[in-house]
Order: C-alpha cells, then structure tokens, then sequence
C-alpha cells in the first residue's frame, strides 16, 4: 500500500497574526507539519503532500523530510475543500492509492498508527475528537461537529464558531472533526463535481464536499481515536505549544 499525508499549509493564519505554519515549536525548531510528517512515517506512510502558498515554497523546499515530500500549490484562497482537492490530485497522479489529511496547524499525537490501519482496510473516515479536548484557552475556535447513525457512519457536518472550552460540557462533549481524515482515491470520483456543485461566495471547505458526497451515497466512518492534541489558532497559543513539546 502506498500511502501519503497530506498537510494542508495555505493558510494565512489572520487570527494568529501570520503564517503560524511555519512558526517553530519543536525541540529542534521544527513545526508543526515537520513533526506531523516524522510520525506518519514511523507509521508506515510512504510520502507526503504539502498543499501550500507559492510565496512559501523555498522555506518548505529547504527542509529535511523523512520520506519523499512533494509540493502542491493552493494559488487562490479557495477554502479548504479546493486545497484538499488540489492535493489529492497530485497525490493520485504520484501513485498513491490513498491518504490521511492535516492541518499544518494542528499537532493530532498519535492517530497516525490508526489512520494508517484504517486506510489499509480500504476505509474512508473522519479520525474525530471530543470538543473538550479541541478548545483553546486563549479564545474562541471554530469546530465542525460529526453526526453520526447507529453504525457509527457519518450524516451530517454541524460547523460551528466562537467555542470555549465551556461549550464542550453544554454541547454534551460531541465528536468533533479537526481536519484529520483518511480518504480512498476513489473520493477523487466526485470530489470536483461537489466542488462544481458548491454555490455562493463561501469559500469552498471540507465539510461541503462531503455532504455532497454523503447525499451521493458516500460511505464515511467516524473512527473515535483523536485524544492527544495541540494547536496554534491565536498568537497566545504558542507559548502552550511550546510547553507541550519541551515536555514531550
């Protein structure tokens, strides 16, 4: 099985201030997405795509990767559904018969053992959080939670903005999604109809495809496997960030 990571870098981090992508965080001055790609390599995974700004490409470029790291380019900020697409194209046009997704943004611990195992069993799934250990202590955050049936299959994306960490207990502690997922090729099948399909001037997101892709019969599990996590959405962030990976 040959399978990639794909790291979605072209955020312009505004509530943060700047590229919080690239900021340093690890003990050797790595980010966030060079500690991803070390850990799904130690799981198994045989490359890694960087979806990126062009402005940003010799920083990504000049960096040592453990496994063969290709560069895509997101030129317009077109949301997270067309930086997605744009990533599993070339990662298909590589050769890779599936992938797990990422956030450069969001150190997810260890779920890349069980995304790795899940995508070997030819599953598409939302590898999901609870919301109180997703919320931020520096300020509000955005999470999409994951409705799901008795079969643990994935009905409905609830997007929902200015969370605290409060919110978890009132909202009865839900699954979340931190735009970690596991994805066939076959997704590709799809993927760019829905984004067709997508209207007004939203930018186009995840959680829009794959409603379309679920009112299309797409099979998604929810795999509740997310515990460990650490995240930069405000500047105030960082400073925890960098405690975590002290310690770790």
């Amino acid at each position: 099985m040959k399978s990639a990571l794909i790291v979605m870098l072209a955020g312009r981090g505004m509530r943060f201030g700047g590229p919080k992508q690239l900021e340093p965080v690890g003990a050797n001055g790595e980010c966030i997405a060079e500690l991803s790609v070390r850990d799904a390599a130690l799981a198994g995974f045989t490359g890694a795509i960087l979806v990126i700004r062009e402005e940003h490409r010799a920083l990504w470029e000049a960096k040592s990767w453990p496994i063969p790291t290709s560069i895509a380019i997101q030129h317009q900020a077109l949301g997270t559904g067309d930086a997605l697409g744009i990533g599993m194209k070339l990662a298909d046009s590589l050769g890779y018969s599936n992938w797990a997704v990422a956030n450069g943004d969001d150190y997810y611990g260890p779920i890349w053992n069980e995304a790795y195992r899940l995508l070997a069993l030819g599953l598409n799934a939302a590898l999901a959080y609870p919301l109180k250990n997703v919320c931020s202590h520096s300020g509000s955050v955005s999470r999409a939670i994951l409705h799901q049936d008795e079969d643990r299959l994935l009905t409905s994306i609830e997007e929902m903005q200015n969370l605290y960490p409060e919110d978890a207990a009132r909202l009865s502690n839900p699954w979340v999604s931190m735009n970690a997922w596991v994805f066939q090729k076959e997704l590709l099948q799809w993927w760019p109809k829905a984004q067709m399909q997508h209207q007004g001037d939203r930018e186009f997101g995840i959680p829009d495809a794959l409603r379309v892709g679920i009112s299309w019969g797409a099979s998604i599990e929810v795999a509740p496997v997310g515990d460990t996590w650490i995240g930069m959405t405000h500047a105030a962030d960082k400073e925890a960030v960098l405690m975590y990976f002290k310690g770790s």
